[in-house]
């Protein structure tokens, strides 16, 4: 299957050479935020609050399984340095996931390890990573 993520409208394998192994967090569901219940002491059991008035959602992760190919040492440093330029843009990013036809509204939020998987004399250069984004505000079915 092509690698069509988008950051921003930008397809990341074509303008970086960024490829998705595998993609994970974008599916499952958020936790509840704040109280979820309440436990009186002369009542059995707990008061459950799941009116729709008191349910709120908290934040969730998206995690990517990438890798960054290029066929030059400078080339490689080029797409890598740019794409970084990119995850740290202020404000919201768009983020859109081929798999589901899902786009989602994320930030980056911690750095990433770049763990070269090819030498720095090669034909190839191949660095590995986890990029993790955060979806400040997801959406759940309804």
């Amino acid at each position: 299957m092509a690698n069509l993520y988008t950051l921003n409208g930008t397809n990341i394998t074509t303008q970086w050479g960024v490829k998705v192994e595998r993609c994970s967090g974008h599916l499952d569901m958020p936790k509840r935020k704040g109280e979820t219940e309440y436990s009186w002491l002369d009542e059995n059991g707990v008061e459950h609050y799941t009116e729709a008035a008191d349910i709120r959602w908290d934040a969730r992760d998206i995690t990517l399984h990438c890798f960054i190919q290029a066929t030059s040492k400078a080339n490689f440093l080029t797409q890598l340095n740019s794409f970084k330029a990119e995850l740290i843009q202020a404000g919201l990013q768009t983020l859109y996931i081929p798999t589901t036809g899902t786009t989602h509204s994320v930030y980056f939020r911690e750095g990433f390890k770049l763990e070269m998987t090819s030498c720095w004399n090669g034909t190839y250069y191949i660095g590995r990573f986890i990029l993790v984004l955060r979806e400040p505000s997801p959406t759940v079915p309804s």
